[in-house]
C-alpha cells in the first residue's frame, strides 16, 4: 500500500557559499548560517538546533502569526478545520452540495499537441480519454487542465491548483479538505475564478522541457480559455499546491517573478536529499526527520532521467535556485507543513521558509500535527486575504 502514497521530491546535496546570502536586520543572521552549514557538511542537525532553541524563537517570530511553541503543537482550536489530504483518505470525495448551487461552470479537458504543435481538444477522462487519430500520427505530449467559476465570482482573480503525485486536475473539487477551503473562502469574500493544470500524475515542472511548456503553451492557452468567462482583464493570480504540486509551484514562482500574487506551498515535496546521496546520507535524513525508508528509496527510483543527471538537478533545485532568484519581487509565501511527514518533508518547507525570509521575502509558516499533508484550509484562506507585510 505504501506505493500509493509516492510522491517525486526535490532534492539538495550541496549548498553554494552563504557569506552573502542574507541581508542585514531581517533574521538572525548567524542562526541561519549555522543551520545551513550543518546540512550542508551533511550533518545532524537537531542538536544544533536544540543548543540554538532561543535563536530559533526568534527566527519563528519573524515568520509565523503563532507562537513558536504552539507551532509543535496539535494546533489547538484547529481541531475541526484540519483535514487529511492523501491518496488514501481521499478516495470518493465528490462536488459539495454547495459547490453544485453556486458554481456555473465547471469543465476539464486534454490537449494533445503533436511534433507540429497542433493542438486537439477533448473531454476529459482520465483514464478513458480518447486518443485523437491526428495525435497517433503525429505523437507529441499532452496537458490536462480545468477551468471553473462560481455564479458570483472575483472576475479578475484566478486561483492556480497544482495536484499531488497519483492525484489529477479534479483533486480542486473531490477533495474535502479543497471543499472546505472553497466554503470558507466563500463566507468571506467571493471565490477567484480557478484553474487546475497537469503534464502528468507524477509530472514534475522542473523536469527538462517541462518549465518552457508550461510557462510558454499551458498557461497563455489556459488563460485564452477564461476570456469568455469575463471580459475583465486578471488582474491578481493566487497558487495553491500540495505535495508535489507544492514543489513545482515553487518553481514556478522562482522562475516566472510577479506572475504569482501569493503562494501557499502545503507540505512541498522539497528535499535535503539526491539521487546520488550515500546510505549513510539517507540514513541521517531518516533518522532526523522520521521518514519512511521505502518511501524514500522508491521515490529516489522514480526520479526522472534527469534529475540522475547531477548538474542540471542542481540547476533546478529549489534550495539552490531560491539562493539567488528569492527577493521582495516574490510572490508572498505561505508554508504548510506536517509534523509527523511520512517522507520527511516537513525539513524541506522549513528550510525553505528559512531561505526565502532570509531574502526578504514575505514569509508565513506553520507546521501541524500530522502525517503527510494534513490540511488546515482556514488558515489558507487567511493568508490569501491577508494583505502582504511591507517587503523589506
Amino acid at each position: 500500500m505504501c506505493r500509493l502514497k509516492v510522491i517525486l521530491v526535490f532534492f539538495l546535496c550541496f549548498f553554494s557559499s552563504l557569506s552573502n546570502l542574507f541581508a542585514d536586520d531581517l533574521v538572525d543572521k548567524n542562526f541561519l548560517l549555522q543551520v545551513l552549514d550543518q546540512l550542508k557538511k551533511k550533518k545532524n542537525f537537531d542538536d544544533n538546533l536544540q543548543n540554538l532553541k532561543e535563536e530559533q524563537k526568534k527566527f519563528w517570530s519573524q515568520i509565523s502569526p503563532y507562537s513558536y511553541d504552539d507551532l509543535f503543537k496539535s494546533n489547538e482550536g484547529s481541531e475541526n478545520t484540519v483535514f487529511p489530504y492523501n491518496f488514501l483518505y481521499q478516495r470518493g470525495r465528490f462536488l459539495t452540495h454547495e459547490d453544485e448551487s453556486k458554481s456555473r461552470l465547471s469543465r476539464c479537458y486534454k490537449v494533445f499537441v503533436n511534433k507540429k504543435n497542433q493542438m486537439t481538444k477533448v473531454s476529459y477522462g482520465g483514464m478513458r480519454t480518447s486518443t485523437p487519430r491526428s495525435y497517433k500520427k503525429q505523437p507529441g505530449w499532452t496537458f490536462s487542465y480545468c477551468v471553473g467559476e462560481d455564479v458570483e465570482s472575483d472576475d479578475e482573480s484566478v486561483l492556480y491548483f497544482f495536484h499531488g503525485a497519483v492525484g489529477s486536475i479534479q483533486n480542486w473539487v473531490n477533495r474535502r479538505a479543497l471543499a472546505t477551503l472553497r466554503h470558507i473562502w466563500r463566507k468571506q469574500s467571493k471565490l477567484p475564478k480557478w484553474v487546475s493544470i497537469s503534464l502528468g500524475r507524477l509530472s514534475l515542472a522542473a523536469d527538462r522541457g517541462n518549465e518552457e511548456k508550461i510557462l510558454e503553451t499551458i498557461i497563455p492557452y489556459v488563460e485564452n480559455e477564461l476570456g469568455p468567462l469575463s471580459s475583465k482583464p486578471i488582474k491578481k493570480r493566487y497558487g495553491l499546491g500540495v505535495s508535489l504540486g507544492g514543489a513545482n509551484l515553487t518553481h514556478l514562482l522562482l522562475k516566472k517573478q510577479n506572475f504569482f500574487h501569493s503562494a501557499a506551498l502545503i507540505c512541498p515535496a522539497i528535499s535535503v536529499v539526491e539521487h546520488a546521496s550515500s546510505n549513510k546520507e539517507i540514513a541521517r535524513y531518516l533518522e532526523r526527520t522520521k521518514a519512511y525508508g521505502l518511501l524514500i528509496k522508491t521515490v529516489l527510483h522514480l526520479l526522472p532521467p534527469s534529475f540522475k543527471d547531477k548538474n542540471y538537478y542542481r540547476s533546478v533545485d529549489p534550495l539552490i535556485l531560491g539562493q539567488t532568484l528569492f527577493g521582495p519581487q516574490t510572490a508572498s509565501l505561505y508554508v504548510q507543513t506536517s509534523s509527523r511527514d511520512e517522507f520527511g518533508f516537513q525539513e524541506g518547507g522549513k528550510l525553505l521558509a528559512m531561505l526565502a525570509r532570509g531574502r526578504g521575502v514575505d514569509v508565513s509558516y506553520d507546521e501541524l500535527e500530522g502525517s503527510h499533508c494534513v490540511v488546515d484550509p482556514k488558515r489558507i484562506v487567511s493568508f490569501f486575504h491577508k494583505k502582504p507585510s511591507s517587503r523589506m
